[in-house]
């Protein structure tokens, strides 16, 4: 397994775990279980998904692509259990929250190409991934202070 390849892919999954918090702070008046253990259940699915999707990712050469997109499926479903929200408010939250988050790592691939400019998309450097994961949070406490001071 190429080490540098798992580091760089790592935060790009992890990157998952402030997608969600930006999810559930829409709704945090309608969730099912308190913060919390919704956190809780958040981080014991994603954080163990992103180990392993980085090993598939640096062990296979398989396309970042191919790892995430399927994943944001299953990860709908997991938030759509734990809100009380109908499914049309569900579908329309996470969708909005996905297309923000593409934000933050077009940012990262133009970071990334300054910083390398020779290398092409498949060889995220593991500082633009983990400037994307920190303009991630970053975005997330831009929306939390909003979302918790209404």
């Amino acid at each position: 397994m190429n080490t540098v390849k798992f580091l760089s892919a790592l935060p790009q999954f992890l990157i998952l775990l402030p997608a969600a918090a930006s999810c559930y702070l829409c709704v945090r008046n309608q969730m099912k279980y308190t913060p919390a253990k919704t956190a809780g259940m958040c981080m014991a699915v994603i954080v163990p998904y992103s180990f392993a999707a980085a090993c598939i990712y640096a062990s296979m050469r398989v396309d970042m692509n191919l790892l995430l997109l399927p994943s944001l499926v299953v990860f709908f479903f997991l938030y759509r259990l734990t809100v009380t929200i109908d499914l049309p408010r569900c579908l329309a939250i996470y969708i909005g929250v996905c297309s923000i988050e593409t934000f933050p790592s077009q940012f990262a691939y133009a970071f990334d190409a300054r910083l390398h400019p020779m290398s092409g998309a498949q060889n995220f450097s593991v500082e633009a991934a983990l400037f994307q994961f920190v303009l991630a949070c970053l975005l997330v406490a831009a929306f939390a202070y909003p979302a918790l001071h209404q």
